[in-house]
């Protein structure tokens, strides 16, 4: 009896190092720097402080719940508040691939388009969150 218990310990550890071993081999290969994006976001702010960390919480439990990555770029119109530090802040807990561009003057996808290079086939998804009602397009968001 003890003997089969103990057999069933050692294939089962052996299954597990089978599965991480695997997986080692799979998802972490050195030399494979580019990463595959699910989805990519812009996310367009002016003076959004008091609701940014809502978005990106927000983003980063859709991709933890469907198993995704995804880049996020924020582009901040000029804003005067902290919404800029709060991204940098966020982008250190959320495990997403966060980051800021403060743009001055226009912005629009034309003149965006090198700061967000696209590992799909699909384009980045442009939210404009300075358009009252568009942060309905964020996934989990509901006003």
């Amino acid at each position: 009896m003890v003997i089969q218990l103990i057999w069933i310990a050692v294939i089962y550890g052996l299954a597990i190092a089978t599965v991480h071993g695997i997986y080692a081999i799979t998802y972490k290969v050195k030399g494979n720097s580019r990463k595959e994006y699910h989805n990519e976001y812009i996310l367009v702010t002016f003076n959004h402080e008091r609701k940014i960390e809502w978005y990106v919480r927000a983003l980063w439990l859709y991709a933890f719940q469907k198993g995704k990555t995804l880049r996020i770029l924020v582009l901040d119109h000029g804003s005067n508040d902290e919404t800029v530090r709060m991204i940098h802040t966020m982008r250190e807990w959320s495990g997403l691939d966060l980051s800021v561009v403060v743009c001055e003057g226009v912005v629009n996808r034309d003149r965006m388009n090198g700061y967000l290079p696209l590992s799909g086939t699909e384009g980045p998804i442009w939210i404009d969150l300075r358009i009252p009602q568009e942060d309905r397009r964020i996934p989990y968001v509901q006003q």
